[in-house]
């Protein structure tokens, strides 16, 4: 098994981190009704990950095996 490295976000992670999150948003939306939609696309994912990410004080990090995203925070 390939083995996970874990290194600072940098902008241009958020396109596979958009995805990530409207793959997950949308398995907890088919539940939570409440949840807001725009959340499951990637587009809309990506906005929301972009409005954070340009907060000065805001940081991250993201988790790669094999050249994938395997998550991120």
């Amino acid at each position: 098994m390939p083995t996970v490295e874990v290194r600072p976000l940098v902008a241009a992670d958020l396109p596979a981190c958009a995805s990530l999150l409207a793959a997950r948003h949308a398995r907890d939306a088919a539940r939570l009704a409440f949840l807001d939609p725009a959340l499951s696309t990637v587009p809309g994912a990506k906005a929301h990950l972009e409005t954070l990410f340009a907060n000065d004080r805001a940081n991250g990090s993201i988790a790669e095996r094999a050249g994938q995203t395997a998550g991120f925070l």
